[in-house]
């Protein structure tokens, strides 16, 4: 777990299926899990709960819960696409309700992975791509110092409408806040370890 002073950051479990059930089936357009190939918003609860089995299993984007200190789900998060050559990763927020992104607990949920990976992975970008209607989660990734560096036009077809897509990064060098060093507890960082890890 990688403790906050108002949110804590732990791996997902069992029981936190209905609440990521609930983000999925939004009749917002989401892009969390995003990915190309398919809309999990079209997958029942039996398959994304077989989705997210099998990504636990293979360690492929381990999906993160972001709680605040009385325990109440405030949002996911997910790792993936870490490149060993040019040591950047691929991070993406999902909130339960959007507001939570203009939330200060949810802005320092997200300071604490930056650090996390930075510090303990050896990282010097992340970036995340949040769709063109999501403009809580760009507001959030502002507040958590990203910059934005590019879109790619309506790339992304969602519930009948092409979205365009975003993309906003930081550095190690557009930090703004101090890069110390977060750590996880020794199960939850063997387990991000084997997601893919940059050491």
């Amino acid at each position: 777990m990688i403790k906050g002073k108002s949110v804590d950051i732990r791996l997902f479990e069992s029981l936190d299926l209905d609440p990521l059930f609930d983000l999925m089936s939004s009749e917002e357009p989401r892009s969390f899990f995003m990915n190309v190939r398919y809309e999990i918003e079209t997958k029942s609860y039996s398959e994304l709960e077989a989705e997210l089995a099998r990504m636990r299993s293979s360690f492929e984007g381990v999906p993160l819960v972001v709680e605040d200190k009385q325990g109440a789900v405030l949002g996911f998060v997910q790792i993936r696409s870490f490149t060993w050559e040019t040591r950047a990763c691929e991070i993406r927020f999902g909130a339960l309700n959007p507001l939570n992104f203009l939330e200060e607990s949810f802005a320092e949920a997200g300071r604490l992975m930056v650090r996390y990976l930075m510090s303990n992975k050896n990282l010097l970008r992340i970036f995340s791509r949040p769709l063109d209607v999501e403009e809580q989660y760009k507001e959030f990734l502002n507040r958590v110092c990203f910059v934005e560096e590019g879109l790619s036009r309506s790339i992304m077809y969602r519930k009948g409408v092409y979205h365009s897509v975003y993309t906003f990064g930081i550095l190690r060098e557009d930090l703004s806040f101090p890069l110390t060093d977060v750590q996880a507890s020794e199960p939850e960082e063997a387990e991000l370890a084997r997601s893919g890890g940059v050491e």
